[in-house]
């Protein structure tokens, strides 16, 4: 039996719940605006499970189910190579991995922002062509099972068209919200320092790994919810295969 593939039926997308729970300072009006428009944007993986609402002729089982069974194994093996990638590559010091975690000088007095931004773009233009392809794939598959998930497909091609920039531009503010968390978690740790450094204990003066490594986990928590936003609409198509392969049983 296939692995079961499952997606969040709350109100609001992980990524928003995430940056929610990162934000370490009240949110400003622009930024509740972009969470609110972002959900509403890409957040539409429910309205897009049409198959029941589709009265169009029905496909042959055999088919159907075979399909079904290649759809969910194609988006399984995908969805875990991504999340492998963010995986490895947010680890510290993993040599592997295809998209490394930046390599920094941890006795600086500072450390910048920029080769985290990098490293973080180049995770989102890596889940970007992953996705794409993966949904092509997907929709390639469903392509000539049956009348009503050719035109979900039809469907869903247009709604990539019309909301790809959109999304992207989005999207390409996450790291922003991202730089704030690493400025507030390096200003807490400077302060330590300094109020080590009065008591006469300079233990934590370049322990710049005290604050890193913590924040390696929130970012990979932060690609992690948003490949799960990214993959909402081909879990949709996945979903709408099987509820077809149902229908016809």
């Amino acid at each position: 039996m296939s692995q079961p593939v499952s997606h969040s039926s709350q109100s609001h997308s992980r990524l928003i719940r995430f940056l929610t729970d990162l934000a370490v300072v009240d949110f400003e009006t622009t930024q509740r605006d972009f969470a609110e428009r972002l959900g509403l944007l890409l957040n539409f993986a429910d309205s897009i499970l049409l198959a029941d609402a589709l009265k169009m002729q029905e496909p042959t089982l055999s088919e159907c189910q075979a399909e079904d069974e290649n759809v969910r194994a194609m988006f399984l093996r995908a969805r875990a190579n991504l999340v492998a990638t963010i995986v490895s590559g947010c680890a510290p010091g993993a040599t592997q991995a295809r998209i490394r975690w930046p390599s920094v000088s941890l006795t600086d007095e500072s450390i910048p922002f920029d080769p985290f931004l990098r490293f973080y773009v180049a995770q989102q233009r890596d889940m970007d062509l992953g996705v794409r392809n993966l949904r092509s794939a997907v929709r390639e598959a469903m392509t000539g099972v049956s009348a009503s998930l050719q035109q979900l497909v039809t469907l869903d091609i247009a709604l990539e068209d019309a909301l790809w920039e959109h999304s992207r531009r989005f999207l390409a503010v996450v790291p922003r919200f991202l730089q704030r968390r690493f400025d507030w978690l390096q200003q807490q740790h400077q302060q330590r320092v300094m109020e080590n450094i009065a008591l006469g204990n300079s233990g934590l003066v370049i322990q710049h790994d005290v604050w890193l490594r913590p924040f390696s986990q929130d970012v990979q928590g932060l690609l992690l919810a948003e490949l799960e936003l990214r993959l909402q609409p081909v879990l949709g198509l996945v979903e709408a295969m099987h509820n077809e392969e149902i229908r016809t049983t």
